[in-house]
């Protein structure tokens, strides 16, 4: 991911919650040179022995919601 992209994302981790062998962290993603974002992503991480064992992550493309939605949106 490095070599493909000018420039590493600059990372904001909005949450991270968990306990002992499971935990996950909420970020968002901004790319360099890459219009739109930021990217959202989710990562689950499992820790065996004090080490990573797995890490699995899902990113999102940001996007505009359809109108259908918008009855079910508070507005502030």
């Amino acid at each position: 991911m490095v070599r493909a992209f000018e420039g590493f994302p600059s990372i904001r981790v909005l949450r991270i919650v968990g306990r002992e062998d499971l935990w996950v962290t909420e970020a968002a993603l901004q790319y360099p040179g890459l219009e739109g974002g930021p990217w959202q992503v989710v990562e689950v991480q499992e820790v065996r022995d004090g080490r990573l064992a797995r890490v699995r992550a899902v990113f999102g493309a940001p996007f505009e919601p359809a109108d259908w939605r918008a009855p079910y949106v508070e507005r502030t």
